[in-house]
Protein backbone atom coordinates (compact mmCIF):
# COMPACT_ATOMS: atom_id res chain seq x y z
CA UNK A 1 0.00 0.00 0.00
CA UNK A 2 2.96 2.84 0.86
CA UNK A 3 4.66 2.29 -2.24
CA UNK A 4 1.71 1.81 -4.59
CA UNK A 5 0.59 5.46 -2.92
CA UNK A 6 4.19 6.81 -3.20
CA UNK A 7 4.53 7.03 0.56
CA UNK A 8 8.48 7.27 1.23
CA UNK A 9 8.54 7.74 4.65
CA UNK A 10 5.91 4.95 5.18
CA UNK A 11 8.14 2.81 2.92
CA UNK A 12 11.35 3.61 5.55
CA UNK A 13 9.02 3.06 8.58
CA UNK A 14 8.40 -0.44 7.13
CA UNK A 15 11.61 -1.53 6.33
CA UNK A 16 12.86 -0.56 9.76
CA UNK A 17 10.55 -2.91 11.23
CA UNK A 18 11.89 -5.91 8.80
CA UNK A 19 8.89 -5.53 6.49
CA UNK A 20 8.90 -8.51 3.93
CA UNK A 21 10.06 -6.66 0.85
CA UNK A 22 9.54 -9.54 -1.30
CA UNK A 23 5.88 -9.67 -0.53
CA UNK A 24 3.48 -10.41 -3.49
CA UNK A 25 -0.06 -9.63 -4.53
CA UNK A 26 -1.94 -12.94 -4.83
CA UNK A 27 -3.62 -11.82 -8.60
CA UNK A 28 -0.75 -10.94 -10.42
CA UNK A 29 2.63 -11.27 -8.55
CA UNK A 30 4.25 -7.81 -8.15
CA UNK A 31 5.95 -7.08 -5.57
CA UNK A 32 6.60 -3.39 -3.56
CA UNK A 33 8.90 -2.59 -6.38
CA UNK A 34 6.57 -3.30 -9.15
CA UNK A 35 4.59 -1.60 -8.02
CA UNK A 36 6.67 1.56 -7.24
CA UNK A 37 8.56 0.61 -11.21
CA UNK A 38 5.45 0.54 -12.74
CA UNK A 39 4.01 4.11 -11.08
CA UNK A 40 6.86 5.85 -11.72
CA UNK A 41 7.72 6.49 -8.23
CA UNK A 42 11.84 7.17 -8.01
CA UNK A 43 12.05 8.17 -4.70
CA UNK A 44 10.48 4.56 -3.00
CA UNK A 45 12.07 2.70 -5.81
CA UNK A 46 15.40 3.81 -4.94
CA UNK A 47 14.33 3.12 -1.06
CA UNK A 48 13.74 -0.28 -1.96
CA UNK A 49 16.31 -0.98 -4.07
CA UNK A 50 18.78 0.00 -1.49
CA UNK A 51 17.22 -2.04 0.75
CA UNK A 52 17.40 -5.13 -1.46
CA UNK A 53 20.88 -4.46 -2.02
CA UNK A 54 21.44 -4.50 1.79
CA UNK A 55 19.88 -7.50 2.44
CA UNK A 56 20.41 -9.54 -0.61
CA UNK A 57 16.63 -9.80 -1.53
CA UNK A 58 15.83 -11.88 -4.71
CA UNK A 59 13.32 -9.84 -6.51
CA UNK A 60 11.31 -12.31 -8.70
CA UNK A 61 9.34 -11.64 -11.93
CA UNK A 62 5.75 -11.18 -11.78
CA UNK A 63 3.05 -13.61 -12.48
CA UNK A 64 3.27 -12.69 -16.20
CA UNK A 65 7.19 -12.82 -16.17
CA UNK A 66 7.84 -9.05 -16.15
CA UNK A 67 10.74 -7.12 -13.71
CA UNK A 68 10.51 -4.35 -12.31
CA UNK A 69 12.18 -2.92 -15.07
CA UNK A 70 10.06 -3.75 -17.66
CA UNK A 71 7.13 -2.29 -16.26
CA UNK A 72 8.91 0.70 -16.07
CA UNK A 73 9.95 0.80 -19.42
CA UNK A 74 6.52 0.26 -20.59
CA UNK A 75 5.15 3.23 -18.74
CA UNK A 76 7.54 5.28 -20.51
CA UNK A 77 10.10 5.48 -17.09
CA UNK A 78 13.45 4.96 -19.54
CA UNK A 79 15.67 6.39 -17.03
CA UNK A 80 13.98 4.69 -13.96
CA UNK A 81 13.78 1.07 -16.18
CA UNK A 82 17.27 1.38 -16.61
CA UNK A 83 18.58 2.30 -12.71
CA UNK A 84 16.44 -1.10 -12.13
CA UNK A 85 18.10 -3.19 -14.63
CA UNK A 86 22.04 -1.94 -13.49
CA UNK A 87 21.06 -2.73 -10.01
CA UNK A 88 19.49 -5.40 -11.36
CA UNK A 89 22.82 -6.92 -12.56
CA UNK A 90 24.61 -5.77 -9.61
CA UNK A 91 22.55 -8.03 -8.02
CA UNK A 92 23.30 -10.62 -10.35
CA UNK A 93 27.19 -10.23 -10.42
CA UNK A 94 27.05 -10.64 -6.24
CA UNK A 95 24.80 -13.83 -6.75
CA UNK A 96 27.06 -15.64 -8.81
CA UNK A 97 30.27 -14.48 -6.89
CA UNK A 98 29.42 -15.91 -4.02
CA UNK A 99 28.13 -19.01 -5.50
CA UNK A 100 31.33 -19.68 -7.65
CA UNK A 101 33.58 -19.24 -4.37
CA UNK A 102 30.40 -20.27 -1.82
CA UNK A 103 30.93 -17.58 0.34
CA UNK A 104 28.96 -14.56 1.21
CA UNK A 105 30.83 -11.03 1.81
Amino acid sequence: MAAENNWPRVVLKLLDVDANMDAKRVHDGWSSLHVAAYNGFQEVVEILLTEISKKGVQIRDTLAGQTASDLADEQGFIELADMIALSSMDQNMLSSQETSTGETE
